[in-house]
């Protein structure tokens, strides 16, 4: 996903610091949600 947001933003990726501070940005906000979290005990 963060890849992706790259991919559709890439007109702002003028240097490596703003594709890093992008990633960066998209990883911290995005929420995983697993369907099959609850099968490995200790994370459910």
């Amino acid at each position: 996903q963060a890849k992706r947001l790259i991919r559709e933003f890439y007109f702002f990726c003028h240097s490596f610091t703003v594709v890093k501070a992008l990633f960066e940005l998209s990883i911290h906000c995005q929420v995983f949600d697993f369907s099959k979290l609850h099968e490995y005990g200790v994370f459910s």
